[in-house]
């Protein structure tokens, strides 16, 4: 988790020749389960306080330790797995979380140290995340933020074979932006139902396929790209693998299937927004529509597009429980 907390102990007098101290009865006790035990407050360093004439200012001895503070930005996305671990959320701007039941928290997993390469401030920005749905060690993020004024690619893949404790990534860049209108849509990033190696990612710029585990994409260019202007950043908004097809859905175009592997594509309908996508146990598709505020659902077996429901407010994401009973949509 990543944390900062600050623990004061004043060692002198007043901070500041004209500003009394108040009394301090020594420092803010942290919580047992927080404070190290090895920790001695004597040994920080003296951090000096500049006053109106530095001269009759005093050191003040200051003690730090660390403590969680939670997520920054929006917490746009979460992935559960089938086996009810791992718990995966993404902020927009505040990286990628795993969720401990031990201790009841959420624990950061970018970290500088746990990157195989220079770690960059993008990498906090979190388009999207997958689980492997064979191995729940393997992870996948897209990460960066390719914005207007920037050059087109500034995103990467990162990889994870151990549940987020380390990651790798290739030097391939691509179009991500983990802060922009659409962040809270479907997921970019998918895999492979059957093989943890087989990853695709969806991008504004089009649509991607590694078969070696994220170490190296080739681009789908039969895939249809819809609106991938750089004022909207949309694009492909979503990608949602099966062991039979593939569908994607397309801003300003619709929703898409393949059943070649991303040979040739059918459009299922026309849509302006479809925004997230879930399949069912049953192998049904359930998209939403932020354009239109409707629900629709696919079924393979009969080729039959329901309009499964119509919400007068603004439908975003889509979930479908574990036994695929029950589908929540989310405004």
């Amino acid at each position: 988790t990543v944390a900062v907390v600050l623990t004061l102990q004043l060692r002198s007098g007043d901070p500041t020749p004209t500003s009394p101290a108040p009394e301090v009865a020594g420092p803010r006790e942290l919580s047992p389960s927080f404070a190290d035990p090895s920790f001695d407050p004597s040994q920080a360093p003296p951090a000096v306080v500049a006053g109106p004439d530095d001269d009759d200012v005093e050191p003040i001895t200051y003690a730090w330790q660390a403590r969680p503070i939670g997520g920054a930005g929006f917490m746009k996305g979460l992935e559960i797995h089938s086996s009810g671990e791992p718990i995966i959320a993404r902020a927009d701007i505040g990286g990628l979380y795993r969720f401990d039941r031990t201790d009841g928290r959420w624990h950061q997993l970018l970290l500088e140290d746990r990157i195989d390469w220079e770690g960059d401030y993008r990498d906090y920005a979190v388009e999207s995340i997958a689980v492997a749905p064979t191995d729940p060690d393997r992870l996948y993020a897209g990460v960066g933020q390719s914005s207007e004024g920037n050059p087109p690619e500034r995103g990467r893949v990162l990889a994870s074979p151990d549940g987020g404790q380390t990651w790798t990534s290739s030097d391939q860049q691509f179009a991500i932006h983990g802060d922009a209108s659409h962040r809270a849509g479907g997921e970019r990033i998918a895999v492979a139902p059957d093989d943890p190696d087989v990853v695709w990612l969806a991008t504004t710029d089009g649509l991607w396929l590694s078969r070696n585990g994220a170490q190296a994409f080739e681009r789908v260019e039969s895939a249809p790209l819809g609106d991938s202007s750089i004022e909207t950043r949309v694009g492909i908004e979503w990608v949602v693998p099966t062991i039979d097809a593939v569908y994607i859905g397309v801003a300003g175009a619709g929703v898409f299937v393949s059943a070649d592997d991303g040979t040739s594509w059918t459009q299922l309908w026309t849509a302006t927004r479809p925004f997230d996508a879930e399949v069912d146990e049953a192998g049904r598709l359930w998209v939403t529509d932020r354009d239109e505020d409707v629900v629709r659902s696919y079924d393979p077996a009969t080729g039959e597009v329901v309009l499964a429901s119509t919400i007068a407010e603004e439908v975003r994401g889509v979930a479908v429980s574990a036994d695929g009973a029950t589908v929540v949509v989310m405004g």
